[in-house]
């Protein structure tokens, strides 16, 4: 004869006491009720955009850039675009570093 598995929250109780066991649930239950995304409030948020709208800024630059040395490459062929494929991949795996550190640096 096959047992039938015992449910964790019957476990929980026969090891803590029921008393224990309340009490981590409300617990729980308070924990769930926080928000996961909250807004900042004006002050913080301009704060924010003043630190970080410059880098943005440059981001949305760099991928303007790479995007246009992209379809420029493309132009030219696959063996061409190709090398533009292994070039950037190198370029991204050891130019990360520096960037953040230049991005780093400029504000």
């Amino acid at each position: 004869e096959k047992k039938k598995p015992v449910p964790l929250h019957t476990l929980s109780g026969e090891a803590l006491g029921n008393d224990e066991r309340k009490m981590l649930e409300r617990e729980r239950k308070e924990y769930l009720v926080a928000p996961f995304i909250s807004l900042p409030d004006r002050k913080a948020f301009l704060s924010l955009i003043y630190v970080a709208g410059p880098i943005f800024f440059v981001m949305i630059g760099k991928l303007i850039e790479f995007w246009a040395m992209t379809i420029r490459a493309g132009n030219y062929g696959m063996v061409a675009m190709a090398c533009h494929n292994v070039l950037m991949r190198l370029f991204f795996f050891f130019g990360t570093f520096g960037d953040g550190l230049a991005q780093a640096a400029q504000t």
